[in-house]
């Protein structure tokens, strides 16, 4: 999923855009909070889950490798895809 509608970063840093993080399963406010605050936003939040960066992901406090791998499946929606990146291979291969 790419999120070319146009928006300025600022507009991604919203607490109410992109509604589709918050729609992801075990994401509640307290971890959004962590996310935002350890990527330093919603915008680079995105640019990480849509690489599949998931030993980025995992930096989180309370994020597991199989938890941000989880998360970074969700989020692209394209399983077999996103199992084809490196990082994947190296726990899945």
């Amino acid at each position: 999923m790419k999120l070319d509608w146009g928006l300025s970063s600022k507009a991604l840093d919203k607490p109410f855009t992109p509604m589709v993080l918050t729609n992801l399963p075990g994401i509640g406010e307290r971890l959004m909070k962590r996310l935002d605050d350890h990527f330093g936003g919603r915008h680079e939040l995105i640019k990480t889950l849509e690489s599949g960066d998931i030993s980025r992901i995992a930096e989180v406090d309370g994020i597991s490798i199989k938890r941000a791998l989880s998360l970074a499946r969700e989020y692209n929606g394209a399983e077999a895809t996103f199992l084809a990146t490196p990082e994947a291979e190296k726990l899945h291969g």
